[in-house]
């Protein structure tokens, strides 16, 4: 009951496809009954191992973080928002950076979307200040003391990282972390925090959405049983088509302007 797992003698099949570069931004919205309206955004970011994923974590804190964040104070602090989610996604391959706004139903969404993608894809064109930075590096710092100090909590920890390439990225991961400049992160928000880059998703709640139906899959044994088809069509005149045919088919006249007239 309590021995050890034999390791795995099968191999996990490498994945071959690249995700194309994206060529301009991407949008849907979903009319659904619901209570909140939601506005959220994604960028293609980096994958888990990268060195850059540490500036990808910081730009999230930089813009979401409670009390301090760019979008926080924008927009959940002067209440056009209620609620806010975010994370830059931690994966074997390249992730993505995501952030949901909930919105109250009765104001309108696009003006917070507009103002939302202002804040975000602007990240990089501004300076990041160090008090911000170092907010986010003390809150690692504590995280990572704190999962350090629960055996449950450092296992799930530690298996999340193998699952994105091996167990010692989560200590290289927290020294990339300390090793932070601002200027990276700007750059990290230059690069991928681009309208180019960009998917965003509107959640419209609606009371009565209207929808097309969805059609059942054709029964074709049903439908093309005791099938005949029809008759074959009567075949027209076999016309050979040599000098003799074609001249005993014309009919010539003349036109009272005198142009003479030849019909086949």
């Amino acid at each position: 009951l309590f021995g050890s797992l034999p390791r795995p003698s099968r191999k996990l099949h490498p994945t071959y496809t690249v995700e194309p570069v994206q060529d301009g931004e991407r949008g849907a919205t979903v009319r659904r009954v619901g209570d909140v309206q939601v506005v959220g955004v994604a960028y293609h970011g980096v994958a888990a191992a990268d060195p850059e994923f540490a500036a990808a974590e910081a730009a999230v804190d930089v813009l979401t973080h409670e009390a301090t964040g760019r979008v926080y104070r924008a927009l959940v602090e002067t209440k056009q928002a209620t609620g806010l989610k975010a994370e830059a996604t931690r994966t074997a391959e390249p992730g993505t950076v995501e952030v949901l706004l909930d919105v109250p139903k009765a104001q309108p969404i696009e003006p917070v979307r507009d103002r939302l993608l202002t804040i975000i894809e602007g990240l990089g064109r501004g300076p990041i200040e160090d008090a911000e930075l170092r907010r986010f590096k003390s809150s690692a710092r504590k995280n990572f003391r704190r999962i350090s100090a629960q055996p449950q909590l450092l296992a799930a920890d530690l298996a999340a990282w193998v699952a994105v390439g091996d167990w010692r990225l989560r200590y290289l991961h927290r020294d990339r972390v300390q090793a932070l400049t601002p200027d990276a992160v700007a750059a990290f928000a230059r690069r991928f925090l681009l309208s180019s880059n960009r998917s965003v998703g509107l959640f419209l709640p609606t009371a009565d959405p209207q929808r097309s139906p969805l059609p059942a899959p054709p029964q074709l044994a049903q439908a093309l049983q005791g099938y005949k088809g029809q008759a074959p069509p009567v075949p027209g005149e076999a016309f050979a088509a040599n000098f003799d045919n074609i001249e005993a088919r014309v009919v010539r006249s003349t036109l009272n302007i005198g142009m003479k007239l030849a019909l086949l």
